[in-house]
């Protein structure tokens, strides 16, 4: 929410460039300036998302690095499956008020029926969420959860490794930090390496 009001502040000191991580801090910057270069990191689809106009040709004053892009929910989910191969039902940590949630859940949708497996939201908007997040995953009887990407998910991670062990459910994450701390099982980089890539790509 404070997005919008940081990036009017931050162009609001003239710097140079303007380096964003994720998809609304993006898009807050891109509306606070039209002149200031923008390079953002951590951006899953930034076509589709409205920040640039293509891969090949960004234009206007955004250029980054994105994410894995179409096709990493489907080895997610295809990771779970062969991790626990009578796996039918997986639980998926949705917010709906994140709109990279709203991007994904129709890829989330396709993906599971490729694999035949049923879906079953669980809404995790908050911290204060998580806890009834995984008491709904045992009140339904799923011993299995697709952790979608999100900034919350990243800072809580030992605590989702935590309350997964202790709820006896299997978990796959987006980032090997959230392997690290104690989930069962990731697919995609470490979350700091686009950062790591992003002096290098400014320059």
């Amino acid at each position: 929410d404070r997005h919008p009001a940081l990036a009017a502040e931050l162009v609001g000191l003239q710097p140079d460039l303007i380096i964003t991580a994720g998809t609304p801090a993006a898009l807050a910057a891109k509306a606070a300036t039209t002149t200031i270069p923008i390079v953002f990191a951590a951006v899953l689809d930034p076509v589709e998302s409205g920040l640039v106009n293509s891969l090949a040709r960004p234009g206007r004053n955004l250029t980054g690095i994105s994410g894995a892009g179409s096709g990493l929910l489907l080895k997610q989910l295809q990771v779970l499956k062969e991790a626990i191969p009578p796996l039918s039902i997986v639980g998926i940590f949705i917010n709906p008020a994140f709109s990279l949630h709203a991007m994904l859940r129709p890829e989330v949708d396709v993906a599971a029926g490729r694999l035949g497996l049923t879906l079953k939201y669980i809404e995790v908007r908050t911290p204060e969420d998580v806890e009834g997040a995984f008491a709904r995953l045992t009140h339904e009887r799923l011993t299995a959860v697709l952790v979608l990407a999100q900034p919350l998910w990243f800072v809580l991670r030992a605590r989702l490794a935590k309350l997964a062990l202790e709820n006896r459910v299997a978990t796959v994450v987006p980032w090997r930090e959230a392997a690290e701390a104690g989930a069962l099982l990731a697919y995609g980089e470490l979350l700091v390496d686009p950062v790591r890539r992003l002096p290098k790509y400014i320059d």
